[in-house]
Order: C-alpha cells, then sequence, then structure tokens
C-alpha cells in the first residue's frame, strides 16, 4: 500500500517506536523515520527530507527548559508537529501548543482514535484529549505564564458566549449545549459563528484551546 503521509516519530522508547510503526503500515500514514530524542532530530541528516507530521515524546522538566517543539519546528517549519503524553498534565498541553504544537495526546489512546486525530491535524485542526478539556473546565491552570484573566483581552464577549465556549471546551455538542442553556441548536450555531469570527479561530476546538489559554474557566456569567 502507497502511504501518502509521512511522520518522523520521536521517542525514547525503541518498542513503542516499532510497534507504532507496525500497527501504521495498514494505514495511510507511515512512520517513515525514528528517532530517540528531539537532539537526534535535530542534528541528524535526512537529506533533505521532510515530515508532514512530528509525533514526539514530552520528556518532563527537560521539554520545559528547551523548547523541543520550537526546535522541531525551526528545521521543519512546515511540519504539524504533535507531543505525545504518558499522563493527562494541563500545564504540558498549554506549554506545547504555545509553542506551535498542532496537538497534544496521550500514549495510552487507542489505534483508530491515533490516526483520525492525525488526520485532523493535516487539515488544520488541534487536537488533544477530551479528558484534559474537563479537568481544565473544573480547575484554574496553575501556573501564572500558561492562563491570563479575560480582562487582558481586547475582545468584547457577551456572558452568553462565554457560557458557550465554556461548552465548547467541555466538548460539548450544539445540541447539548442547546439544551443546557435553554436555546435552540439554530441559536448556538449562529452565537459559534459569531465568536469564530471575533477570536479569529477556524473551527471549535481551536476556539475551546483560545478559552483555556485566556482563562475563560475563571468566569462565571449569569444569563437570564
Amino acid at each position: 500500500m502507497e502511504h501518502s503521509v509521512e511522520l518522523l516519530l520521536i521517542d525514547r522508547n525503541r518498542l513503542l517506536r516499532e510497534g507504532l510503526k507496525r500497527m501504521l503500515s495498514g494505514s495511510n500514514v507511515a512512520v517513515t523515520e525514528e528517532c530517540a530524542d528531539v537532539a537526534e532530530a535535530v542534528q541528524r541528516d535526512f537529506s533533505g527530507w521532510m515530515p508532514a507530521i512530528v509525533l514526539m515524546e514530552w520528556v518532563g522538566p527537560e521539554a520545559e527548559r528547551a523548547n523541543p517543539v520550537g526546535e522541531i519546528l525551526t528545521r521543519w517549519p512546515g511540519a504539524r508537529v504533535i507531543v505525545f503524553g504518558d499522563s493527562l498534565n494541563k500545564s504540558e498541553m498549554v506549554m506545547a501548543l504555545r509553542a506551535g504544537a498542532s496537538g497534544y495526546l496521550l500514549k495510552s489512546m487507542s489505534l483508530d482514535a491515533l490516526i483520525h486525530s492525525l488526520r485532523l491535524v493535516l487539515v488544520g485542526e488541534v487536537v488533544f484529549p477530551t479528558e484534559l478539556a474537563g479537568q481544565l473546565v473544573k480547575e484554574p491552570l496553575q501556573s501564572s505564564s500558561a492562563s491570563f484573566s479575560l480582562n487582558h483581552l481586547d475582545i468584547d464577549l457577551s456572558p452568553r458566549e462565554i457560557q458557550i465556549l465554556r461548552c465548547l471546551v467541555a466538548g460539548q455538542a450544539n445540541k447539548l449545549i442547546a439544551r443546557e442553556l435553554s436555546i435552540t441548536e439554530g441559536t448556538v450555531k449562529v452565537h459559534i459563528k459569531r465568536l469564530l469570527k471575533k477570536i479569529n479561530a477556524r473551527n471549535r476546538t481551536q476556539a475551546a484551546i483560545w478559552a483555556l489559554n485566556s482563562g475563560l474557566q475563571h468566569q462565571q456569567p449569569n444569563v437570564s
């Protein structure tokens, strides 16, 4: 089968690299190259090869200091970078996305979910675990550098728009949002369309990421 999408896999675990390479062999995504760490990926001579996607391990405090996502994007500006984490970590996700990553995924996810996420990233979506979005709604980010107050933004959002943004962060569909806010699905669509234009987001996922980074989870608007 001819593969149309070439992927660079960066992970210290050789068994994981080999296993994922075999599992993806039946899809339209191929693990074309693999490296143990970002340093190897940045320094190795790939003879002009450019990956469409870089799926890279996030290595705790080391990654926080070195900005590995930025290093990868400096070498391959056109690549989509997805961070692969061992466990849910909201500060890691925000840090990776702010550095330019197109997604933050967990190694515990299913193969089908991974392939679906890779396809979404290729068409410009930003992907992250819905479980992590749920955590971010319930409790604020602890890192002051990862979140800032809505008052610092030069964007005028109505209380209803803030409510809908919170629903998007929670991953709710239009039907559920409409039921929760006692409005019609058509009204929800109108609000979302207006929101995307206001915050310059291309889709619901980007709007959710914008909301998380902007500290909207702290807002408690009352709408009569």
